[in-house]
């Protein structure tokens, strides 16, 4: 191989991980956008939750329907979390952002452990995810584990 065709490929090579370490590192959204993007994922997830809530909302409910709803609904909730914790937050943001990640999944972890929790009219696993919403300024991802969306 002549020396062009290897300082050729060398800069192919270099070029390309480049651009995947750049896409690797992408800039933070500004914080207007940010918002917009993970309520947007909040809206999603209240309209898929509302499709797996028992007919009787979250009333007063027997063992077996807590459980089939937990089953369904913690894949929502992760999911949830995942793309709200995907979403390139502001460097101002990050803090609240993770607060916001460890509620969810405390909240995930105790209705796992006891699904009658997610309908507990005294205790609401998801006051902490709620409390971090609200400072976040996520108006769609306020009353997580509410029935009156």
């Amino acid at each position: 191989m002549s020396t062009r065709r290897r300082l050729r490929a060398s800069a192919i090579i270099i070029v390309a991980a480049s651009a995947v370490a750049g896409s690797a590192h992408a800039a933070p959204l500004l914080d207007r956008e940010w918002r917009q993007k993970a309520n947007s994922v909040c809206t999603r997830f209240h309209a898929d939750r509302t499709e797996v809530l028992p007919s009787s909302g979250l009333a007063v409910v027997n063992p077996e329907d807590a459980q089939s709803y937990v089953e369904q609904a913690v894949p929502l909730y992760e999911q949830l979390r995942d793309e709200v914790d995907a979403l390139r937050e502001p460097k101002s943001r990050r803090k609240q952002v993770k607060q916001f990640v460890k509620a969810v999944t405390a909240a995930v972890a105790t209705i796992t452990a006891n699904p009658l929790a997610a309908f507990s009219a005294f205790e609401d696993p998801l006051a902490d995810a709620n409390r971090a919403a609200k400072l976040l300024k996520l108006k769609a991802c306020r009353g997580l584990g509410d029935q009156r969306l």
